[in-house]
């Protein structure tokens, strides 16, 4: 009998440490290279309880990628802000962050939904690693950022849930890689020399 009230404690205690809410970032499954453009989708999945409210922060490095744009998915009433812009289409922010807070009456995401798109970021790579070396990956990365809200909220906004597991995600950079005429042109001027030598 002991036994097995003690099963039944820590299979409570599990279930109660588990994190049914998570909002995660989804970036391209291909590597991209300097000068392309992508997509990070921001993906909500909150279980039983739904979503009425909540915010993040995203945070990026400013020297290898350039936030073009970011367009809500879900029917809200948006209070985007970059540090220097509060417009719902932020421009590139110096500071490679980006804080969005969310919240409507009506609910966002309904209970046990399944995964639900919030919202997606475009972004430019700015810098890629030269021909030759070897492909690089940075970091997107995500925390709470919940100043005027106070909190994640249920779908009816009647209660608080337990803040979500923020999941970022990496994105693979290929270097540039050099045109196929520099490739001719280097094999001929090897020729002309091997001719030369001859």
């Amino acid at each position: 009998m002991i036994k097995k009230i003690i099963g039944s404690v820590a299979l409570l205690v599990l279930a109660a440490g588990a994190n049914a809410n998570t909002v995660s970032l989804e970036g391209p499954a291909l590597p991209v290279t300097g000068g392309d453009t992508f997509d990070v989708n921001v993906i909500g999945e909150f279980g039983a309880t739904g979503m009425g409210a909540g915010g993040f922060q995203l945070f990026w490095d400013n020297a290898v990628l350039s936030l073009d744009n970011y367009v809500s998915a879900i029917n809200l009433d948006d209070q985007l802000s970059c540090p220097s812009d509060n417009q719902p289409n932020c421009p590139n922010d110096p500071d490679g962050t980006f804080s969005n807070v969310f919240g409507n009456f009506n609910g966002l995401i309904a209970p046990d939904a399944g995964p639900t798109l919030i919202g997606t970021f475009t972004f430019t790579v700015i810098a890629a690693a030269s021909s030759g070396a070897g492909s690089t990956s940075t970091a997107l990365t995500m925390a709470d950022f919940t100043p005027f809200t106070g909190g994640w909220f249920n779908n009816g906004l009647s209660e608080p849930i337990t803040s979500p597991d923020l999941i970022g995600t990496t994105i693979e950079i290929q270097p540039i890689p050099l045109p196929a005429a520099v490739w001719l042109m280097v094999g001929g001027l090897a020729a002309l020399a091997r001719f030369r030598r001859s």
